[in-house]
């Protein structure tokens, strides 16, 4: 689909369900700025079959993962860039796997975007104070940095 003179999208699902769209650049050339303050920083895809989503985006995008646990239990592979070399320097993303316990017969594959803030918990105070409902309970992650949702 055109839009405008800025560029072509198109929007597609997955194989497990998770909708997810493409940009080709017109005169908008698209993120401007990642991994700064208030920007995008991480995309995360929540998936019923790693292995089938794996194939896929590897397939159409070239992408390279690098497999790992998570608390010895959560199965996770953070998503590079083809050229982009592995790890999780040069990621963009990462696939988790759902576990059994969180999967129905309704259950599907979904993109959690990640931004990137200076300070989570005065972000938190503020999206909670203007409306936003957290989903669940707030995580620090030694090394990484920490979440509120």
């Amino acid at each position: 689909m055109d839009v405008f003179t800025a560029g072509w999208l198109a929007t597609y699902t997955d194989p497990t369900g998770a909708e997810f769209a493409v940009w080709q650049p017109g005169d908008v050339k698209g993120l401007e700025a990642v991994v700064e303050p208030n920007t995008l920083c991480w995309a995360e895809l929540y998936t019923t079959d790693a292995t089938a989503v794996q194939d896929f985006y590897r397939s159409v995008f070239g992408w390279t993962y690098q497999d790992m646990t998570i608390g010895g239990e959560l199965s996770y592979s953070v998503a590079s860039a083809p050229g982009a070399g592995s790890g999780e320097d040069t990621a963009h993303g990462g696939v988790l796997q759902l576990q059994q316990m969180h999967l129905d017969a309704d259950s599907t594959s979904e993109w959690h975007p990640y931004f990137g803030v200076t300070d989570c918990d005065a972000m938190y105070q503020t999206a909670t104070q203007i409306g936003a409902t957290p989903l669940i309970a707030s995580m620090d992650a030694a090394g990484i940095g920490g979440w509120r949702w």
